[in-house]
């Protein structure tokens, strides 16, 4: 589908009553924080709108509900964009967050005006110093909110036109792969973004180094340990196996749980055993590394097990893969290309992955499973994650606690919507299909406090 865009000119009023009404979904997270205006560019670009300048470069919105009436209804498309009008917007922030930002905060005396001379259509105004807004004369501050700058709107394409106006729009920028595929606005997206949080572990991923955390580097390394957990090697990695991932109905997007699942966990890792487990054979192997532990603890989660001491756990992980690495006489052969492990773990396709995963499994089994260090759990409390499509299904997508409606779209939203058990756990409950219903969480929590 093509796209069509149509600009106007919005006065300052217009865009800060839009932005209060909280019309506009404009996520300040979709930005790193290298790229996030402080509050000196905010006041300098402001200055720049008050001496005429901004129409020199627009503000880009979607028109939510010209995009949704251009697609066919019960289409994926018709449905992302209704997704968002349910949640009350009318427009979606495409580009151009920083400057909307500098001016809403501006009027709102987050940031001052800054100090200056300015005409305005034939007025002089002089402040001798940086003035909050609310404090300017009123004909001044009228002045201000009267003047206009230029608004692109995309008012035709499918789901995919706002990624695709993105990246047109700064096309002459070298955007990478995590950049490209963050202007996806989906839950995957939103969900690496979330994940910022394990910054502590995320520092010494990124060895404590400010620049992995510009270019959203560590998105990648974030989403690295979700795909290989998730995928289990079972897919390849490359730049178009990761983008499917961002798209709705991916195995990364009903998975969304799994996200903190594995890196809360990789966190404890780092936090107990430093970088120490990030290295092998006295190299840095921090891509195979965090590969290798995530394909390994969806191994043990499947399995059902406990890890008794986590510590103990990390010293044997670090000597096997030590060992691992520096054994050179143990190969396998892809086609003409014969490698050892070290090697194996500097390719990305799905058979060499695999290769790892059972050299993986194969040392947990039989170097470190037994009962002083593994707990088989007795009883599987969690209910299997294909529950929930089946379950919303059956139950004409409303929760059967609240009565609320259950968007397709958050399906997989753990902290929205949870398998709970009809007949209690605690009271003997089977953790089975037929004993399984998917409410509100909130309503669950409250439930459950009783």
């Amino acid at each position: 589908m093509n796209i069509e865009t149509e600009t106007k000119k919005a006065s300052l009023r217009e865009l800060w009553e839009m932005y209060d009404s909280n019309s506009i979904e404009l996520d300040e997270s979709f930005q790193v924080p290298g790229a996030r205006w402080d509050k000196k560019k905010q006041k300098k670009y402001f200055g720049s709108v008050l001496h005429g300048y901004g129409c020199a470069s627009k503000i880009t919105l979607g028109d939510l509900r010209r995009l949704q009436a251009c697609n066919e209804e019960h289409t994926s498309d018709y449905a992302y964009f209704s997704e968002k009008m349910e949640r009350g917007y009318k427009y979606l922030s495409i580009d151009g967050n920083n400057r909307t930002v500098a001016i809403v905060k501006v009027l709102n005396d987050e940031v001052p005006v800054p100090g200056g001379e300015y005409i305005l259509n034939g007025k002089t105004f002089r402040l001798e110093k940086d003035t909050d807004f609310s404090q300017l004369a009123k004909e001044f501050s009228e002045q201000i909110l009267s003047l206009t700058i230029e608004i692109s709107y995309l008012v035709y394409g499918d789901a995919t036109a706002p990624r695709n106006l993105f990246i047109a729009i700064n096309d002459g920028i070298a955007l990478n792969d995590w950049e490209k595929n963050n202007a996806i606005d989906s839950p995957v997206s939103r969900k690496l973004r979330e994940c910022r949080k394990y910054e502590s572990a995320l520092n010494v991923i990124g060895k404590n180094n400010a620049g992995f955390w510009n270019r959203r580097k560590a998105d990648g390394e974030i989403f690295r340990v979700w795909f290989m957990y998730v995928l289990n090697g079972e897919v390849g990695w490359k730049p178009t196996s990761n983008r499917e991932q961002y798209e709705y109905g991916s195995e990364l997007s009903n998975n969304l749980q799994d996200a903190d699942h594995i890196l809360k966990w990789i966190s404890d890792l780092i936090s107990l055993g430093g970088p120490r487990i990030l290295k092998a054979n006295g190299s840095d192997t921090t891509a195979s590394a965090l590969g290798d532990l995530a394909m390994l603890y969806r191994y043990i989660t499947d399995q059902n097990c406990k890890l008794n001491d986590l510590s103990g756990f990390i010293n044997w992980w670090c000597e096997r893969q030590n060992r691992r690495f520096k054994d050179t006489d143990t190969t396998w052969t892809f086609k003409n290309d014969t490698r050892d492990y070290s090697r194996v773990c500097a390719a990305t396709s799905a058979n060499h992955f695999k290769v790892r995963r059972r050299c993986l499994v194969y040392d947990f089994e039989v170097t470190y499973r037994n009962e002083q260090n593994v707990t088989q759990k007795d009883s599987r409390r969690a209910f299997s994650r294909s529950f929930r499509y089946r379950k919303w299904e059956e139950q004409n997508g409303i929760c059967p606690l609240t009565q609320k409606v259950i968007p397709q779209t958050e399906i997989d939203n753990g902290s929205l919507w949870q398998l709970d058990h009809i007949t209690p756990h605690s009271k003997g409950g089977p953790t089975t299909y037929e004993n399984c219903q998917l409410v509100c969480a909130e309503a669950n929590r409250k439930k459950s406090d009783k």
